[in-house]
């Protein structure tokens, strides 16, 4: 994914810093749908998680049938891969 086209929260890497990386903040890369780069690479492995979600219908109804759709939708989980910079 280009850097333009993700989400204006991590276009510049996470914003904290990391004490253990001297006060650095990691960027991360989107290489495709399942796998990120990190720089600098926090991990001394490869990293695979799960990570949960809810895809919602968006709505322009009341909170209540928002609240209802995410109620009944299904509970998904895609697989991420953190990797260093190669």
């Amino acid at each position: 994914m280009n850097k333009e086209d993700e989400w204006p929260w991590f276009k510049r890497g996470f914003s904290q810093t990391f004490s253990f990386l001297g006060d650095q903040t990691i960027e991360a890369n989107w290489n495709d749908h399942q796998s990120v780069t990190l720089h600098p690479f926090p991990f001394r492995t490869t990293v695979t998680v799960p990570h949960n979600y809810r895809t919602v219908k968006k709505t322009n109804d009341s909170p209540d049938d928002f609240l209802k759709a995410f109620q009944t939708s299904s509970l998904q989980t895609l697989w991420v891969t953190f990797k260093p910079v190669t």
